[in-house]
């Protein structure tokens, strides 16, 4: 492996907790990416609390890698098409690992239509960031039934140095696709299933890579 192979590369894992990313190219670790579920939000007085697992590559020309990681997920609904909550994932990859999460907000513009948007940080063998990310998802609204979704989503995350001893991973840029599906299960909780995937841009590597996941979820809707 070549000099630029060598590097450790780390990126986000997820699909229902899984946007994998680590490889031979470093890079800040970015919030958890995964969806997870159509353009609902959690109504007044109820929360939707969930957690899943998946798996993830990310590749770029000549250095590839894989891992696999679990999250969860809280948000709170506040009315008015609004909810609030947290994101948490860990990622293993090989001998290293990443621990990322992100506050989150989101709005139902519209019966088929929502958005999100998030901050956060991330811990990882590598080194630390802050990450940020937005999102837009359309998909149906079935009660009861088989439900599905495709969103679009940026996420930016930044190295930084905790201390003067320390290295900051180099800042990234990703745009991921991601189509999927849910249906209703036990009442109130719901099966999710999600694959996504696009580009990677890392500071001071000229090559555009990609990242790619896949993974599952169980969301249970809490409340009154």
């Amino acid at each position: 492996m070549n000099a630029t192979a060598a590097r450790t590369l780390r990126a986000g894992l997820a699909g229902l907790a899984a946007v994998a990313a680590a490889g031979c190219v470093s890079m800040a670790a970015p919030a958890p990416l995964p969806i997870l579920g159509g353009p609902s939000v959690a109504a007044l007085g109820h929360s939707e609390v969930g957690i899943g697992a998946g798996t993830g590559l990310s590749a770029f020309p000549g250095a590839h890698s894989g891992g696999d990681g679990w999250l969860g997920r809280w948000r709170q609904g506040l009315g008015g098409g609004f909810d609030l909550g947290v994101d948490a994932m860990g990622v293993r990859r090989g001998d290293k690992g990443t621990f990322t999460m992100k506050a989150a907000g989101r709005y139902q513009a519209g019966p088929h239509t929502r958005l999100e948007a998030g901050v956060g940080a991330a811990d990882d063998s590598d080194g630390k960031s802050l990450n940020a990310e937005m999102a837009l998802t359309l998909g149906t609204v079935r009660p009861r039934s088989w439900n599905f979704y495709t969103s679009l989503c940026v996420a930016a995350a930044k190295g930084f140095r905790p201390d003067p001893d320390s290295t900051a991973p180099p800042d990234d840029l990703l745009g991921i696709a991601a189509v999927g599906a849910s249906g209703t299960i036990a009442g109130t909780g719901r099966f999710v299933g999600e694959f996504g995937i696009g580009p990677a841009l890392v500071r001071g590597n000229s090559a555009i890579g990609f990242v790619l996941y896949f993974g599952a979820a169980l969301l249970f809707d809490v409340g009154e």
